[in-house]
């Protein structure tokens, strides 16, 4: 019986459904700051779930993601996305805990790559990738879509179009970030029910490994747990991840947001990399340049000193 019990935990967690009767309509997106650790908020969050005599199962994985845009930020201004992701694939659950006691057997994971783009509705289509050794065509020397199965190409291409993108192959990486992500499932302890399912993203900058925020998600959920999140979202200040119309900011949107916090010119960078790339070596340059200058003006002095007082 406890077996089958477990099984039917994993499973529901494992394939992200729920089938709880008692929810509420609103869905909760708070985003923490660089200051506050998945770490933290996992602890905080089993503490409350244990407090409530509630069941847990938690799953984590890794991801790599490269987020698409045009030059313009198009879909940054429409909360919408084009992503490579590189997800941890699992055949059996590689890590699980019930109330942080490990089960299963661990194995070795996989990662799959794929394409995922974001129609005007906000249905998200996703095409798998494979890596090719010579290009094609023009389209398969895009980064992104020259991964794309080339019988699915101009396929993609024409869903970009038809989605706003007038130019797909003008796309160009982004942001590059990799993440840890924390699934929590909870249920009753009287009566093994699903009762939601949080999703926990930290997201760090690939290129210096800086935290740069932890989104939590969930939909869908009971009541109960609903008010459990709202409760962490205001112990730690987080901000909402919900438009005004209460619609989930997309990680891209969020993403922005949050970077662009620290670094007012991070709009321009993300539009025009090439021109702060070469206004940075013109800087260098011009202070090597200053540097020198003042090396041998300092040496051209002395030596003038040296001549005056020989004569």
């Amino acid at each position: 019986m406890i077996k089958k019990v477990l099984f039917g935990m994993l499973l529901a967690l494992y394939i992200l459904l729920s089938s709880h009767t008692e929810t509420f309509a609103e869905t909760n997106n708070f985003i923490f700051g660089p200051n506050v650790s998945l770490e933290e908020l996992e602890s905080t969050l089993l503490f409350e779930i244990k407090s409530k005599d509630y069941l847990y199962v938690t799953k984590m994985h890794r991801t790599l993601e490269t987020y698409y845009d045009i030059p313009q930020l198009s879909l940054l201004s429409e909360n919408r996305f084009i992503r490579y992701q590189a997800r941890e694939k699992i055949g059996r659950i590689k890590k699980i805990a019930i109330n942080h006691q490990e089960r299963l057997i661990q194995k070795k994971s996989k990662y799959i790559m794929e394409a995922q783009m974001m129609a005007k509705d906000g249905t998200t289509v996703s095409s798998p990738l494979r890596q090719y050794k010579n290009a094609s065509s023009q389209i398969g020397k895009h980064p992104l879509l020259g991964m794309i199965e080339r019988d699915g190409q101009e396929a993609a291409i024409k869903f970009l179009k038809e989605n706003g993108i007038d130019t797909p192959l003008a796309l160009k990486g982004m942001m590059h970030v990799s993440n840890i992500d924390l699934f929590i499932g909870v249920y009753g302890n009287d009566d093994k029910r699903l009762m939601g399912i949080m999703n926990l993203v930290a997201f760090y900058n690939t290129k210096t490994g800086d935290h740069i925020m932890t989104r939590l998600l969930l939909e869908d959920g009971d009541e109960r747990v609903g008010q459990l999140v709202e409760k962490i979202g205001h112990q730690f200040k987080a901000e909402t991840g919900l438009t005004k119309d209460d619609e989930v900011i997309c990680d891209y949107a969020l993403l922005y947001n949050q970077m662009a916090k620290t670094d007012r010119f991070f709009s321009y960078r993300l539009r025009y990399p090439s021109v702060f790339n070469l206004g940075h070596a013109s800087v260098l340059f011009i202070g090597g340049l200053g540097l020198i200058g003042i090396f041998f003006g300092k040496r051209f002095f002395q030596d003038k000193e040296v001549m005056r007082t020989d004569g």
